[in-house]
């Protein structure tokens, strides 16, 4: 294994290398070709350059070089090989930035290049669906130090997370192969343009959300702005829910897919907007108020007079309440600490988006995703030691059965927990070791963050946590180097009965570089977003999205489904 330290000092000494190349033309290091943009010629000890090619013939894009490489490759203490793979692609035409853009759930590819949110499909959320290579980025990802393919296929559902038995990994994938690969990607673009990057910038949506605020605390010299996206940036308390909502909701029939009919969600948000719609001045279909619905809204109005009244859609089982109410107050260990967060009610709560995440409505076959990919980087990444199953396999059943008979008393302590093998534990390498960002505050780089206001897989609630926090530690008002933008009935990264669809990679970027802070940002919907289209009878809706806590205002008069129309006050 290369070790740590002697690793630590190459890191280094690129990062004093690309600061002192600067952002002059000038440089004692000579311009490379595309193709000339080689292992040996780059000269950077534990870089292996596999390939560089001049594309020109990529109907999607303007031309652009494509590098292709590998960091540290080395063998774990599990017998496999590693190394952080990363892929470049450098456009002919260049617009003086550099954007790294985060890889999302457990990585393992190279994904994220050419899509507009890093490794994440969303269309339309926090880019308006400009791929940053097309913007004239000079653009990058990595794999997060480990291919999914370096696992046996015997794994199963485990062969995503296998590389959490190899303790480097983990660090890998928590951070280590965003700090390693920054300077690196630096020193190429220093190399193809005979110039550094201007101005830097990471995004991320999810995993990758969580990734740029890691960045943003831990090294924020390395990039001037950060966008992060639904960020996961306390994963590891995040996936005990996983288990808590298993328990919660298997109670209700004995298999959690069969605890709610499509129906029965539907009654939760349609009585839920019945007390919240026109919260914000206007009956819209969305909750614009979300503090003032978690007063108006109660769940336990829609119980049944009795279970034997119970009909799907029409009032809710006593069992059903219980589950419902149990998964929203998040997990709690027997002396009724929290372990995660709360969950706010929303009106993307009866939306695919959720219910695949949570429940998986009425399959018999394939199980939610929280037993999928949830649980596997719960057990694996990030307990410690990772939990052993039968020669290291598992299935979907397997792993709903561990869920079932996770101790929140017991086990949910685990990703706090180090040993001799796995000295940082989980909650160390996957969170932010300084969530009041006051080293990035101090050297002015800028973070905006969004969240769906119904993602089922970070609880918006945690988000809005931080950013409070952030500014009563900040005097009451942090929003000079941070700010928060949730969005109405948004899921995970996009979808639901939202407008999913804004830019707000063009707003930190004006931010960054002109010192103009987006006070709202304007939003619409994706044309791919039909849940939206049909819940609001419109597809050209665009409201304005505001800095937490105010909200979009009616008015009064307009067009409710103009931004024009709305103005972001306190609620």
């Amino acid at each position: 294994m290369l070790n740590r330290s002697l690793y630590g000092l190459v890191v280094l000494a690129v990062v004093a290398l690309v600061q002192g190349c600067g952002t002059d033309s000038a440089t004692s290091q000579p311009r490379l070709s595309c193709e000339n943009i080689t292992t040996a010629n780059l000269g950077l000890a534990f870089v292996n350059v596999s390939s560089a090619k001049l594309v020109t013939d990529d109907a999607s894009y303007p031309a652009y070089c494509k590098v292709r490489g590998k960091v540290n490759e080395r063998t774990g203490i599990d017998g496999n090989k590693y190394a952080i793979r990363f892929e470049m692609r450098l456009p002919v035409t260049w617009n003086g930035r550099f954007l790294s853009q985060a890889n999302g759930g457990s990585e393992g590819s190279i994904s994220g290049t050419t899509s507009a949110l890093g490794g994440f499909t969303a269309p339309g959320a926090g880019t308006g669906g400009v791929v940053g290579l097309t913007r004239g980025f000079a653009v990058m990802t990595t794999d997060g130090g480990h291919e999914t393919s370096d696992a046996p296929a015997s794994s199963g559902a485990l062969q995503g997370s296998m590389f959490s038995l190899d303790p480097q990994a983990r660090l890998d994938y928590g951070y280590n192969a965003d700090y390693t690969m920054a300077p690196i990607a630096k020193n190429i673009i220093q190399r193809y343009y005979g110039s550094g990057p201007k101005y830097s910038y990471m995004l991320g949506c999810s995993n990758g959300g969580r990734h740029t605020m890691v960045a943003a605390s831990r090294y924020p010299d390395m990039y001037d702005g950060y966008l992060a996206g639904d960020p996961g940036f306390n994963l590891p308390k995040s996936a005990v829910q996983h288990a808590w909502d298993v328990q919660a909701f298997s109670a209700v029939t004995g298999d959690m897919r069969t605890a709610f009919t499509a129906a029965d969600l539907n009654l939760v948000t349609t009585s839920m907007l019945a007390k919240c719609d026109a919260l914000d001045g206007v009956a819209d279909g969305m909750i614009g108020d979300l503090k003032g619905c978690q007063a108006a809204f109660k769940l336990s109005d829609l119980q049944c007079s009795s279970d034997s009244a119970y009909t799907a859609g029409s009032c809710l089982k006593s069992s059903q309440v219980t589950a419902l109410a149990k998964s929203m107050a998040g997990p709690t260990d027997s002396n009724g600490n929290q372990l995660y967060t709360t969950w706010s009610y929303d009106a993307g709560m009866s939306s695919a988006g959720w219910i695949n995440w949570k429940l998986f409505l009425g399959s018999t076959s394939n199980y939610p995703i929280i037993v999928s990919l949830g649980s596997p980087s719960l057990f694996l990444t990030f307990m410690t030691p990772p939990k052993q199953f039968t020669n290291n396999t598992a299935t979907p059943t397997d792993l709903l059965a561990a869920l079932q008979s996770f101790s929140f008393d017991t086990d949910a302590p685990a990703i706090y927990k180090t040993n001799s093998t796995f000295t940082t534990s989980g909650m160390d390498f996957m969170t932010m070791p300084d969530p009041l960002l006051n080293s990035a505050k101090a050297k002015g780089k800028k973070i905006i963050v969004f969240s769906g206001q119904s993602d089922p897989v970070f609880a918006v609630d945690d988000i809005i946590s931080w950013f409070e926090n952030l500014n009563a530690k900040n005097n009451g008002d942090a929003t000079g180097f941070a700010r928060l933008f949730t969005i109405p009935g948004m899921n995970h990264c996009s979808g639901g009965p939202a407008l999913d669809n804004f830019d707000a990679l063009s707003a930190l970027v004006n931010w960054v570089e002109n010192g103009i802070a987006p006070d709202s940002i304007t939003a619409s919907m994706t044309s791919t977003n039909t849940v939206a289209a049909t819940a609001f009878g419109t597809s050209s809706r665009t409201r304005p999205l505001c800095v937490w806590p105010k909200i979009a205002k009616y008015k009064g008069t307009g067009d409710i489904n103009s931004a024009a129309n709305f103005t972001c006050s306190l609620p």
